[in-house]
Formats: C-alpha cells, structure tokens, sequence
C-alpha cells in the first residue's frame, strides 16, 4: 500500500509539474512543438514493425509484447473517450 501511494503520489506531483517546467523552456532557448500527426502515423508503423520482429526472435519478448497488445485492446475504449480532444 505504501508502494502504491508512493507511485500514486508521484504521478500526481509530476502531471503538477510538468506546466512550469514548459513555461522555462523559452527562458533556455527551448521551443517545444508537437510532431505532426502523419509522422506519428510513420513512428507507429515502424514501432510495431520493431516490436514484431522482437517477438519472432524472442519467445519472452513475445509473451510480454502480446500481454501488453491485450492490454491495449482493453485500454482502447477509456482512451477514446476519457480525454478531450488534442486540439480542445
């Protein structure tokens, strides 16, 4: 319990933090953009290009790589509609 409530209270402090750590970018000579969507698209492709040809080499990495492909269908739904949309 003590772990998870280390954790739980990190990610809160971190998602707190993260709005002035941005903001300080400017003063370093830092701009932050967001990469455009069809490269993303092209990041992903690849990513799970890697991932595939991790898990045929990999019988562990296969195990763990599906786990979390599971996961993800699961976690599908929440992430669709729990968030505003990016350009709100």
């Amino acid at each position: 319990m003590a772990c998870e409530a280390g954790v739980m209270n990190n990610l809160a402090a971190s998602e707190a933090l993260q709005g002035d750590v941005i903001m300080g970018f400017e003063d370093k000579g830092v701009t932050a953009t967001q990469l455009p969507e069809p490269v993303l698209r092209e990041l992903q492709e690849a990513t799970v290009q890697v991932l595939e040809q991790q898990a045929a080499a990999d019988e562990d990495f296969a195990r763990v790589y599906e786990s979390q492909q599971a996961f993800s269908a699961t976690y599908q739904p929440w992430q669709e509609l729990g968030y505003l949309p990016r350009d709100f």
